[in-house]
């Protein structure tokens, strides 16, 4: 969202079915903030907890994010969303071994949740904000690639970049990403010269 610059679409059609639906309502008036020496996360909801440490991610302040992004899942341990940020800011951080427990736990909120584990259109999120269900899915499957590869797990890499491939083959964007991936860790695997990890980066470029 260019007002709040909280909020992530995957493009102009879901952000206006977002607006629509809520944002447009909560837009800049949400409980998250700035985390300053003089925030306190021990006053806010889990929601604004995660939305805080959302707002810190995207400022790049990753420290102060998984303060926040912790705290969103000390006050709800099913917050998906929260589990999800976490596990990308552990992994920016070089702690991929924590960050892929966190994907595996957010991996399990997902299945467990009918809605995202069925796919469809939209998922509103508590701050009425809007998403694409198959987005939060392949990003959240391929975030887990991403910590498996950082962390040379190479061949559970690899498996997790192909079932990305194979429960998101429509979605660009998802592939592009996951040939992305795949070709980084079967080059690790085998060689970049190895016709496997040729055919990956030529797919990615493709995507």
């Amino acid at each position: 969202c260019s007002r709040c610059k909280v909020v992530g679409y995957c493009d102009k059609v879901c952000q206006k079915a977002g607006w629509k639906s809520g944002h447009k309502k909560v837009c800049g008036k949400g409980e998250y903030q700035p985390l300053s020496k003089k925030t306190n996360l021990a006053s806010m909801t889990a929601d604004a907890a995660y939305l805080t440490g959302l707002h810190a991610s995207n400022a790049r302040n990753v420290v102060a994010a998984e303060s926040a992004s912790r705290a969103a899942i000390t006050k709800d341990p099913r917050l998906m969303l929260a589990h999800n940020n976490l596990g990308t800011l552990l992994r920016k951080l070089g702690r991929n071994g924590e960050a892929i427990v966190v994907f595996r736990k957010a991996l399990a909120l997902m299945a467990a949740d009918k809605e995202l584990a069925a796919g469809g259109t939209v998922v509103t999120t508590p701050e009425g904000t809007v998403m694409c269900v198959d987005e939060t899915r392949w990003m959240l499957q391929t975030n887990y690639g991403n910590a498996l590869k950082d962390a040379r797990q190479l061949p559970a890499a690899v498996a997790q970049y192909r079932k990305v491939l194979l429960d998101f083959k429509h979605e660009s964007e998802a592939c592009r990403r996951a040939y992305a991936g795949l070709g980084i860790s079967l080059s690790m695997l085998h060689g970049g010269d190895a016709p496997e990890t040729i055919a990956a980066r030529r797919a990615a470029c493709r995507s």
